[in-house]
């Protein structure tokens, strides 16, 4: 019989793979680079297979990563309720690593490691480390007398009153009794405290008195499961079994300009784990410039995982043909809102620069001058009454969010369309107007390409025929055409569309 190997930890988490393919890549990437002696540790990602899969870039660059994934199936009939799927692929990971490890690091994916976290490995005393909470929400100030919200909590799970102790926000700085984020714990899996949480968590959420809170405040229902995590955590274990870990552990980035003075570090290099609620936040964040260059070259080597939506990344380059009819995308007032235009065209190649030639009073302009990004997008002839449709009526008018499936890339507020055959994703670098029309001049930051168009030539991927494109094409005399024949009037397809 060969050797059992002891993991000096395991990192954990759960991922839902329609939201969170990049944000999983860079949690592992981070783990591998700035781990430190920790770096090479084994590293799980749990997902509902009846939900979501990872897709085939996503997974590839998992298994480089050297990340296991495991698959789980939820009861068709099973009671939904805020965080069950978290507390339950918890108790999932403990059970996997019951006599691997002693250090079990169960981790938000919106999470980064930046330093070797050296004190998620527990004290030899110790059976389980926590952050408390970022804001008191519904936590019990200490100060005041329990609510009957955590009077209910701690009658349900048997808590003696004699345990609970003071911790304090990271946030609002506010002493409150035990109350920790479920997003960064580590545990000692042998002793089973998320199995029990589990259980518990089962037994008392869909309890009558509970569902009495929920309905006087939906804050309840969402952070119930922390609730019972505090329970069952200190009916079960002493004060000095547990280790409050760091406030560089589980740092939560978007928040930092609201920490207390004494815990914002000058770098966020001081920092060894931080969360951030999504990319966009990531990148913007003055604070986290830094790590921005870092995260930006993972971007650019994922070339983003838009294969969810059937697309394939080809770099930044402007693939614009002759005369080819445009969805131009812009986020408008919060929506995506497109544009039919024909005057686009290519500005160069290195740098790759397109410019776009919309009239001044068109609504899409807006979004692009506020948001600085647009789009553009080459539709097949099958989407031609959209298409004219977009040109006959206004956003002001009209929303056209709804009329095609959007997604997003790099720079997260450029919509783009999947059903079009080529997308171009733009930064403008240059405004200015002549006449009656303003004229936005955009580096291409990404292009994207459907995989059906394109066939691999040795090393490198080529398009295949440009007539499989099948861009609409206007002429100058009214008439939209296919490659080779006319296939409708401008200005007369829309009729064929009817809007929900």
């Amino acid at each position: 019989m060969g050797l059992r190997i002891m993991n000096e930890i395991i990192f954990a988490c759960l991922v839902d793979f329609r939201y969170f393919n990049l944000e999983s890549i860079l949690f592992a990437t981070s783990i591998r680079e700035f781990g430190g002696k920790l770096a090479n540790t084994p590293i799980w990602m749990f997902f509902d297979s009846t939900e979501s899969s990872p897709k085939s870039v996503t997974e590839n660059k998992l298994n480089d990563l050297r990340v296991q994934l495991f698959p789980y199936t939820h009861e068709p009939n099973q009671e939904r309720f805020p965080f069950l799927n978290w507390v339950f692929t918890a108790s999932l990971a403990e059970t996997k690593a019951k006599s691997k490890t002693k250090n079990l690091a169960w981790l938000s994916p919106e999470t980064l490691i930046l330093n070797e976290p050296f004190d998620l490995i527990l004290q030899a005393d110790k059976k389980l480390g926590f952050r408390p909470v970022h804001h008191t929400l519904i936590g019990s100030v200490i100060t005041e007398e329990v609510d009957p919200y955590w009077k209910t909590i701690y009658n349900l799970c048997q808590v003696d009153a004699t345990k609970i102790f003071p911790m304090r926000t990271h946030i609002d700085g506010k002493t409150i009794r035990p109350y920790f984020n479920a997003g960064c714990l580590v545990v000692n899996p042998n002793h089973g405290i998320l199995n029990l949480w589990f259980e518990k968590f089962k037994e008392i959420f869909p309890r009558p008195e509970m569902k009495e809170f929920y309905k006087h405040n939906e804050l309840y229902a969402i952070f119930t499961h922390q609730a019972i995590l505090v329970g069952t955590v200190i009916s079960k274990y002493d004060l000095d079994e547990i280790q409050e870990l760091p406030f560089t552990y589980n740092y939560p980035l978007h928040l930092y300009h609201e920490a207390r003075e004494e815990l914002r570090p000058s770098s966020i290099k001081d920092l060894t784990t931080i969360r951030y609620e999504n990319l966009a936040v990531l990148k913007n964040s003055e604070f986290a410039k830094p790590i921005i260059e870092w995260v930006n070259n993972q971007l650019d080597i994922l070339n983003p995982d838009i294969s969810q939506f059937g697309k394939y990344s080809l770099g930044p380059k402007p693939l614009i043909f002759p005369i080819p009819i445009s969805l131009v995308g812009a986020l408008v007032a919060g929506k995506p809102n497109f544009e039919t235009i024909g005057d686009v065209g290519i500005m160069g190649l290195n740098p790759p620069l397109v410019y776009v030639s919309s009239h001044k009073e068109h609504y899409t302009n807006h979004g692009i001058l506020r948001n600085q990004t647009f789009s553009i997008n080459l539709p097949p002839t099958s989407l031609l009454p959209q298409t004219d449709y977009c040109g006959v009526v206004s956003g002001k008018d009209v929303d056209k969010s709804q009329l095609f499936t959007v997604f997003y890339g790099k720079l997260h507020n450029a919509p783009m369309i999947v059903e079009a055959s080529v997308n171009l994703e733009c930064k403008v670098i240059k405004e200015f107007s002549i006449q009656n029309r303003q004229i936005f001049i955009g580096e291409v930051v990404q292009s994207y390409i459907d995989e059906r168009l394109l066939e691999k030539k040795g090393d490198e991927f080529k398009i295949k025929d440009m007539i499989n494109i099948d861009p609409i094409i206007y002429g100058l005399n009214n008439r939209y055409y296919s490659i080779g024949k006319e296939i409708g009037v401008g200005y007369h397809e829309y009729k064929k569309f009817k809007p929900d």
